[in-house]
Order: C-alpha cells, then sequence, then structure tokens
C-alpha cells in the first residue's frame, strides 16, 4: 500500500493509504479524513453520482480532461478508477510535483478493488486549490470517502495536478 506522505511544502506521495484495507480493518484505525461504511449503496443501474457544474461546485465522474483544473481533477480520478493504470495518472501531474514513483501509484490502484465506482465533489478553496471528496463504491456495496486538498497549475493552456493532501 501506498502512505500519503507530506513534505515540507505539502506535497504528498499519492492520497490512498489504509482506506483500502477491508472496510472493517479500516474503521479500526483510519485518519479523520477518511470515512468508511458498510451500508446498502444504490445499484449501478442508479444514478448514484450526480453531474453538476457551477462556480461553487463540480461534481461526477467522467472523463474529465486537460482543459480547467476541475476537469484535470475529473480525469485524475477517472485514470485512477477507471483506466487504472498509473502512466495514464502521471500524464495528469505537474512534473515539479513531488509524487511518487508510478510503481507507488500504481500499488495503490491495484489495493483498490476492480470495478470500483467513484464519485468526485470539487469546491474551490483559494486559487488553484480545491477541496475534493472522492466517494469510491466498492463492488461488495461499502463505501470510503476520501478528503483531499488539491492543488492545480495551468501553463500553455493545460492543467495539471500539482499537489494532493488529504484533508
Amino acid at each position: 500500500m501506498v502512505t500519503a506522505t507530506a513534505v515540507a511544502s505539502a506535497i504528498v506521495v499519492w492520497p490512498r493509504d489504509a482506506a483500502h484495507a477491508p472496510p472493517p480493518a479500516a474503521a479500526a484505525g483510519s485518519s479523520a479524513a477518511v470515512e468508511v461504511t458498510t451500508q446498502s449503496s444504490p445499484t449501478v443501474t442508479d444514478a448514484w453520482c450526480e453531474s453538476h457544474v457551477s462556480a461553487e461546485r463540480v461534481s461526477g465522474n467522467g472523463e474529465g480532461s486537460i482543459a480547467s483544473a476541475q476537469d484535470v481533477i475529473l480525469a485524475l480520478e477517472y485514470a485512477y478508477y477507471t483506466y487504472r493504470d498509473a502512466t495514464a495518472v502521471r500524464a495528469l501531474l505537474a512534473p515539479e510535483g513531488r509524487f511518487g514513483t508510478n510503481a507507488e501509484i500504481q500499488a495503490g490502484i491495484d489495493a483498490v478493488p476492480t470495478d470500483t465506482a467513484h464519485c468526485v465533489e470539487i469546491s474551490p478553496v483559494d486559487v488553484d486549490r480545491w477541496a475534493v471528496t472522492i466517494t469510491e463504491r466498492w463492488p461488495d456495496d461499502s463505501t470510503v470517502v476520501h478528503h483531499q486538498l488539491i492543488s492545480t497549475v495551468t501553463r500553455d493552456a493545460r492543467s495539471f495536478v500539482l499537489a494532493v493532501e488529504s484533508a
């Protein structure tokens, strides 16, 4: 498992940690930034992840893009949960960001059960800084919720994820 390790500049290796253990074990000592429930979630055919775009909030589980900060955050999570590919994740990270190796990122991805659904909520905190909530719906209908602060940078008409911190 990859542990999120904050460094002096508050940039982390990758935000996935003990929350990827089976839900009962994760609840026993997980950080306040992760909530684990075993309540039944709506079935896959239900619209459990609302797509929404406003100045105050962006949510959904779509493919995203590199066109804006919110879109690159959506793209990052899509690469993580849908493509399940560290190389696709890496392409969305700013080169100067301090992230783990592709192998560490892939280990975090692999710790999440295949067919886990995700939903992302993004709200602005400051310029290029976002409060992000990611809800994972595991195949057994349990959920894991990650609260993060994500910093972004845009240059040459392309947005990148600069840092990810547990919130």
